[in-house]
């Protein structure tokens, strides 16, 4: 297939991520709130609220300020909740050749905070010309209308999209939708997953 866009997924598949790192980072400035603290936002319905853009930083910081007595500023705890990202170095450099000779989108489960991070902290990550969040969009994958709005601003029809991802129920809710999907899992690498199911960039 030569598609007429590439839509990546980030979480996994660009860049890895580590929740549990909000719990170190945060027993560091105060020992022994790191844990509860992690799995109040990831356990319970904050995570999905701020990644359909419901609330945003500074309220999840005044819910586990309260709820947690934490000490620490707004700015300390936001830089301990963004540290969870690490590049995939191969993943990216992938990226980085893909927007140099064809039509790149990503597509993630993101809220603003972490969108602004590594957009910042990776700066590849800029050149994807349809970028879709999660939290921008108000719904998350694999809602149909998520994959439905990479269609309506890029201008390509989803089964002229190849689209990869690191979840198993994503993948399918694209293949419904007639895109080419590729599933990633780490275990092999990103571009031998390409090349086997002939995605190539569109006109080469």
């Amino acid at each position: 297939m030569n598609p007429d866009l590439i839509v990546f997924d980030i979480g996994n598949v660009l860049l890895g991520f580590d929740p549990d790192r909000v719990a170190r980072n945060l027993d560091r400035i105060e020992p022994g709130k790191g844990p509860a603290v992690v799995r109040d936002i990831w356990d319970g319905p904050w995570m999905n609220r701020l990644e359909t853009g419901k609330i945003g930083g500074r309220q999840l910081f005044d819910h586990v300020r309260r709820r947690h007595g934490l000490k620490l500023t707004q700015a300390a705890f936001l830089r301990a909740f963004c540290d969870i990202f690490r590049p995939l170095k191969e993943n990216l450099a992938l990226f980085r050749r893909w927007t140099r000779v064809g039509r790149v989108a990503l597509l993630s489960n993101v809220c603003e905070v972490h969108w602004t991070y590594i957009r910042r902290r990776y700066p590849v990550l800029k050149r994807a010309q349809v970028p879709c969040a999660s939290f921008e969009l108000g719904i998350m994958k694999p809602d149909v209308r998520a994959y439905r709005a990479v269609a309506e601003r890029s201008g390509v029809p989803l089964r002229r999209m190849a689209y990869v991802d690191d979840r198993a129920e994503f993948i399918q809710a694209g293949r419904r939708l007639g895109m080419t999907a590729i599933h990633y899992t780490g275990d092999r690498p990103l571009s031998d997953l390409f090349r086997e199911a002939g995605v190539v960039p569109n006109g080469n």
